[in-house]
């Protein structure tokens, strides 16, 4: 009897530590990627600081942030931040006084954004975007990634 329980015992431990790994496995993949990088405005001497964060089972879940604000953590205030939900079709030009990002779905623009910073964001239908993935370089585009 005793020998039984030692080997369901033995069982259990087994498949408890098979879950355990399984798990931290399955959560791991689920954890957000998160970049961000510094874009120069050099005529205005000023920057601005955009995140992204991509997370889900497949990545295909997209935030991008554009702020006048260095921030740590990803944090945004739709007050303060131009936001875009999905950023696969997401351009950009730096201009003299500002950016001009070309997109199908614009941000709405934040109320407390320095209004010395222009954001002009360039609507496009879609198969205008279509064309821009592969033109995009040759009209001084940037992609956001």
């Amino acid at each position: 009897m005793k020998k039984l329980w030692l080997f369901i015992a033995i069982v259990l431990t087994a498949i408890i530590v098979y879950v355990m790994i399984y798990w931290w496995r399955f959560t791991s993949a689920w954890q957000p990627v998160v970049n961000s990088f510094e874009i120069q405005i050099s005529n205005l001497n000023a920057s601005v600081y955009v995140k992204t964060k991509t997370w889900g089972i497949t990545y295909d879940y997209q935030l991008l942030l554009i702020s006048a604000h260095r921030k740590k953590n990803f944090e945004y205030d739709p007050k303060q931040d131009y936001i875009y939900h999905d950023f696969s079709y997401l351009f950009y030009r730096v201009t003299d006084d500002g950016l001009e990002i070309y997109t199908r779905t614009p941000s709405p623009v934040p109320e407390a954004f320095p209004p010395n910073i222009k954001i002009i964001q360039i609507e496009l239908e879609n198969p205008a975007m279509m064309e821009l993935l592969t033109t995009y370089e040759s009209r001084g585009l940037k992609k956001f990634e």
